[in-house]
């Protein structure tokens, strides 16, 4: 399946810019929403080939209103209101942006019949000692998840009512163009600076996907949704990583000398014994693999920052 016209949600956030650049390389007609004051960098260099569209997603009217005006094939939706780690959450922006705005959406996708695909996390699930399968139980240790949560629960039930509706659980993304502060970033900027290196705990473990990855799976799953509406898959690397075997990765391909600061202060609520995604439905459903290995794509993203100043 190809789709002409694109809406991405976050498009020119992280993991939203890899994938509209990956559709305009198809020669989609792609939209993107942005927040007022947000910076633009990721997408510079495509700036003038996107449609940008200036919208507040906790207005959840106004991107309905945007929706009917772009009439897109398919809808990615891949924005959110994100809170800072240690300080309390808003609770109305997130339930706004993450669960209403998701909400009329899904019933615009069910009205105009259109694809849609959601970016739900794995946090939503319960902290695991085994591989996390779809299945698993699910138990959100933030409020953040549990937004994320309903979000996909409805898209979930939109999809039993037919709408071309899917959602990925992703769990640690990672490549060029990271925000700044996230785990992998900020360990390859200190380790080429030579700076030491805070990281909450050796043993802690992340399962990370590399943002090519990433979007080779949306789009898998944008194309598989008339197929298999309401299914939920798992976006991982499909291994589990601990901090400990990140931080020698880290600092033996950046041949750096930063020394490693271990500290609880910055651990997460929904750190546990194991954090590894179950692939076995994804690769059987949508016949997609991880490319990239973690060293892989470690290497072509310390290669980007080592290249470039990011300002994003």
């Amino acid at each position: 399946m190809s789709f002409s016209r694109i809406f991405i949600t976050g498009g020119t956030g992280f993991t939203g810019s890899h994938l509209a650049r990956r559709f305009l390389g198809e020669g989609a007609e792609v939209h993107v929403t942005h927040r007022r004051g947000s910076s633009l960098e990721r997408v510079k260099d495509i700036q003038n080939l996107l449609v940008l569209h200036e919208v507040d997603l906790a207005d959840s009217h106004a991107v309905v209103s945007l929706l009917d005006v772009v009439k897109p094939d398919a809808v990615f939706h891949l924005g959110a209101d994100l809170h800072q780690q240690g300080i309390e959450p808003l609770v109305e922006p997130l339930v706004r942006t993450n669960v209403l705005t998701t909400a009329l959406a899904l019933e615009w996708a069910r009205k105009h019949d259109v694809v849609f695909v959601y970016a739900g996390t794995f946090s939503e699930y319960l902290p695991s000692s085994t591989p996390v399968r779809e299945t698993a139980q699910l138990g959100p240790q933030e409020f953040y998840s549990l937004t994320k949560l309903a979000g996909t629960l409805r898209t979930s039930q939109m999809g039993k009512l037919g709408v071309p509706a899917v959602s990925l659980r992703i769990f640690t993304p990672y490549g060029p163009g990271m925000r700044e502060g996230r785990l992998v970033r900020n360990a390859i900027e200190r380790a080429l600076a030579g700076e030491p290196i805070p990281l909450s705990s050796p043993q802690v473990t992340r399962d990370f996907i590399f943002v090519d990855d990433l979007v080779d799976l949306y789009i898998a799953a944008g194309n598989s949704a008339r197929k298999f509406p309401g299914e939920v898959w798992n976006a991982g690397g499909g291994k589990a990583t601990t901090q400990e075997e990140f931080s020698k990765l880290i600092l033996g391909m950046t041949g750096s000398s930063s020394t490693i600061e271990w500290s609880t202060r910055g651990a997460l609520a929904y750190d546990g014994e194991l954090w590894q995604a179950d692939l076995e439905k994804t690769k059987r459903m949508l016949g997609w693999s991880p490319a990239h290995d973690l060293r892989s794509g470690i290497e072509k993203t310390i290669a980007w920052y080592r290249k470039n100043t990011p300002r994003v």
